[in-house]
């Protein structure tokens, strides 16, 4: 669970508010093997990303799918899952690989300003962002691997001990969601330790004035394995 969202431009050029990221470990997936006879296990780490419903990102067509959602008595949660994939772990890519996944970017990337252009002419907004975001702080994931690539960073950084483990109570849902699945319901919150503490009289950090809508509460704690689980992962 990020304290922000980060603004990320995907491989067909539309925009995100990324703001949780969950993983599971172990997961795996199957490829054919050489002679193309049998499937084999290759073991992978199964992630999740979902968007910011009231984050700075606010293209059009997202605006009429919450008004929709909200005319039948369904107003949106503040989570919305994005996409699910497996990324192999001890898999080195081939060259061939490497060439397939710019081809496919490619590929994304023609078909997505195609689909930016026909929404202008129809007269939609879908670069909208609102916020005083500077310029600069979007990511241009153009090859689709910022998530595993962020992820991984933030693993590394677990793994230097500099940050500070603290616990929060677990509200009401969690709590009957983790009794259903037999499993604690605790809460770790994790902080990176500052190196200097804030001075009063400091200016706040500018780029975030887009607040609106219900804050998350993190979810439940790191499970044990290789990788840890994000603070705001339910049980299952």
């Amino acid at each position: 669970m990020l304290p922000h969202p980060v603004i990320v431009r995907a491989m067909g050029g539309d925009m995100a508010d990324d703001r949780a990221f969950t993983w599971r470990l172990p997961s795996q997936i199957q490829r054919p093997g050489r002679r193309g006879h049998r499937l084999h296990d290759i073991p992978a780490v199964r992630i999740s990303v979902y968007h910011d419903s009231y984050g700075p990102v606010r293209p059009d067509s997202f605006l009429d799918f919450a008004a929709e959602a909200r005319a039948q008595g369904t107003p949106l949660p503040p989570l919305l899952l994005d996409a699910i994939r497996c990324v192999p772990i001890r898999c080195t890519p081939t060259t061939q690989q490497a060439r397939d996944l710019e081809a496919f970017a490619a590929a994304a990337r023609t078909a997505g300003q195609s689909a930016h252009k026909q929404a202008g002419t129809l007269g939609l907004d879908e670069d909208r962002v609102i916020g005083e975001y500077t310029t600069g702080e979007q990511i241009d994931d153009r090859d689709g691997t910022f998530v595993p690539r962020f992820l991984y960073a933030f693993w590394r950084l677990c793994e230097q001990r500099i940050a500070d483990v603290g616990h929060a109570q677990a509200g009401h849902s969690a709590r009957v969601l983790a009794d259903r699945a037999g499993v604690p319901a605790d809460v770790r919150v994790v902080r990176l330790r500052r190196r200097q503490p804030d001075r009063p009289g400091m200016a706040a950090p500018l780029g975030r004035a887009h607040a609106q809508g219900p804050p998350v509460v993190p979810q439940p704690p790191p499970a044990q394995g290789d990788l840890p689980r994000p603070l705001h992962q339910r049980p299952r």
